[in-house]
């Protein structure tokens, strides 16, 4: 649609289509990614999600400034036209085959992800999980009428407007306007392709600790280094911008709270919220939740992005990061106050500790009654 056309009004009903498709990959893909992966591996791979987006942001950084208008669109469709043969290999879900009753399918997906892995306990235990979890029969009320399952949804969605107002969207975009505040004398496409490979090097630091250092710690301490940066870049500009000092001199110091700010962003909030999107909910309420979680997300960051420029225009630009800092400074308090360590455990498995415990207690009594290839005759 965008290579036939310059047409503005075009341009932007291709946008808000691709705003749409784009909110329902990030709907489908963790929950995706959770049900194939192994509890112990859960975190690592569904943050790989952010190596690629932004490994996707980093190429069209670069292949702005480098091409032409239908240059630049050839290359980010390159992207597209490489993922659909390779994604139409990959095996459908085991956890959504078993909840189709497709148990024989299910086995040959599962044999296929774990490889040369013994997987005939995993598959009894998934059957288990799965039926345990669709036997409740519910609809969507569900989420809103079970006490737990209203408060992981909460948790989640508080931790993903958090990520979406703590600065780091608004950056992505003004990132060259802010650094031009204090006389940067590097050029905007040179700024942005080395945020771009920030961005990038945060991703991989993210997934590469998501499993080993547990989510509740890996997220207060991601938002504790959102409200430090934050309260350093509204100082820096403050005294910049509104007082007799001349602190342009001292610029490293914007240019490294501003990396840090997005480093520590990435890190945390940005490799873990899209896992305990996924896996904070049962199989039969994941997607639905997955749903409304992403349109709070592009509220949140259409608020930040909007509110920036509004900000920047009548007020000063340094209240932007005052704002963010409070939001990390409310985060860290509601973090540690609710954020509840789910790695390793079982999907759908959030009330706490000691329910997890009799979950899998009970789990390990019942789960050997269920045979691979099963029919749910047998099961009755």
């Amino acid at each position: 649609m965008i290579l036939s056309t310059t047409s503005l009004s075009i341009l932007f009903l291709a946008r808000f289509l691709q705003g749409v498709v784009v909110g329902i990959i990030f709907t489908v893909i963790p929950t995706y990614l959770v049900e194939i992966s192994e509890p112990h591996r859960r975190a690592k791979i569904v943050s790989t999600t952010q190596i690629f987006w932004h490994f996707g942001i980093l190429w069209a950084y670069v292949s702005g400034p480098s091409f032409n208008y239908y240059g630049y669109l050839l290359m980010c469709t390159l992207m597209a036209i490489i993922y659909v043969p390779v994604f139409y290999t990959l095996p459908e879900s085991p956890y959504y085959l078993i909840m189709t009753n497709k148990t024989k399918e299910a086995y040959e997906s599962l044999l296929f992800l774990r490889g040369d892995e013994v997987i005939e306990e995993e598959f009894r235990s998934l059957i288990f999980t799965v039926r345990q979890e669709m036997s409740n029969n519910t609809d969507w009320t569900y989420l809103f009428t079970e006490k737990e399952v209203r408060r992981a949804l909460i948790i989640v969605q508080v931790v993903c407007l958090i990520r979406y107002l703590s600065g780091v969207p608004a950056i992505m975009i003004y990132v060259p306007e802010l650094f031009n505040l204090s006389d940067s004398n590097i050029r905007p496409d040179l700024m942005t392709i080395i945020f771009g490979i920030i961005l990038l090097m945060a991703s991989i630091v993210g997934t590469l600790t998501a499993d080993s250092a547990g989510r509740r710690p890996l997220l207060i301490q991601s938002v504790t280094g959102c409200t430090f940066f934050n309260a350093i870049i509204f100082i820096y500009l403050y005294m910049d911008i509104s007082t007799k000092y001349h602190v342009s001199k001292h610029i490293w110091i914007l240019y490294i709270s501003v990396i840090g700010l997005c480093f520590v962003t990435i890190v945390g909030l940005g490799s873990l919220m899209l896992t305990i999107q996924a896996e904070y909910f049962q199989a039969n309420t994941r997607s639905l939740s997955g749903g409304i979680i992403e349109m709070v997300a592009g509220f949140g960051a259409f608020i930040n992005i909007i509110a920036y420029e509004y900000i920047s225009e009548y007020l000063r630009v340094y209240w932007n990061f005052f704002f963010y800092t409070l939001v990390s400074l409310f985060g860290i308090i509601f973090f540690y106050y609710n954020i509840p360590e789910t790695a390793g455990t079982h999907l759908g498995k959030f009330d706490n500790s000691a329910n997890i415990t009799s979950e899998k207690s009970e789990s390990h009594k019942s789960k050997s009654q269920y045979m691979p290839f099963e029919s749910e005759e047998s099961n009755d």
